[in-house]
């Protein structure tokens, strides 16, 4: 009697000349792929960079009502570098942040100029944390030798301190725009432009509260002078190559 399921008895499939066995076809198996150990990397510095901010918490939540004041009251920049135990939280809060912000910049491709493309993530955050860390160094330069004579010093340490404070503010949303957006589904792409235009608003607000402390202090000349100075040049250095390169 002929088995109708195609499937022969044991002796016939060995007494029959031919071993008929299955074979598996190509598409039932996957190939192995090597771990990409920048990618690894990568991981663990943003679960680092995870677990600092966690132990972190109590600082940032400690000064957010004042980043927040700085938001809508140029004075508020006066108190909270009167404030030692505030200005030094948000001094610590700031350097935390930045590997953060290099990490979600790399990865999103927030700062790409052409020479940077093709490289992998881990060359990518590389080069894009020496090329802030240099913007920082500059920035901190020129804050240097340009200091506005007609200021005085707690006038200049709240003109000067404005960037970390700013930089904290509009960190930590992106960090948290960022991590919410990623698990929705949306493409990196639309998650970098959003991410760009929240950074956008808060460098504008940045700039025009920094006006308003110059504009208080020094003549109108000298604020516009001092502001393409210690922060039209620095930026123009650092967007330049995203730009032209």
């Amino acid at each position: 009697m002929e088995d109708t399921t195609g499937i022969m008895p044991v002796d016939s499939a060995l007494t029959g000349g031919r071993l008929h066995l299955l074979q598996e076809t190509a598409d039932q198996w996957t190939p192995y792929i090597p771990h990409d150990g920048s990618a690894m990397i990568t991981d663990i510095l943003t679960s680092v960079c995870i677990l600092v901010i966690i132990l972190s918490i109590r600082r940032i939540v400690n000064i957010i009502p004042s980043l927040l004041s700085c938001l809508f009251r140029w004075k508020e920049a006066f108190n909270l570098e009167y404030n030692l135990k505030l200005s030094r939280d948000r001094n610590l809060v700031f350097f935390i942040l930045i590997l953060p912000f290099c990490l979600m910049s790399a990865k999103f491709g927030i700062y790409s100029p052409e020479f940077m493309s093709g490289t992998g993530q881990l060359p990518t955050l590389g080069i894009f944390t020496g090329i802030f860390i240099t913007y920082l160094l500059v920035r901190r330069l020129l804050g240097t030798i340009f200091r506005p004579g007609e200021m005085d010093g707690k006038a200049w340490s709240a003109a000067r301190m404005l960037f970390p404070t700013f930089f904290c503010s509009a960190t930590l949303p992106c960090l948290a725009v960022a991590g919410i957006l990623s698990y929705t589904g949306l493409d990196d792409s639309t998650i970098r432009m959003i991410l760009i235009y929240v950074l956008t608003f808060f460098y504008l607000v940045f700039l025009f509260r920094k006006t308003q402390i110059f504009s208080h202090y020094c003549s109108v000349f000298s604020t516009i002078l001092y502001l393409c100075t210690l922060e039209i040049l620095p930026t123009g250095l650092l967007v330049a190559p995203a730009i032209f390169l």
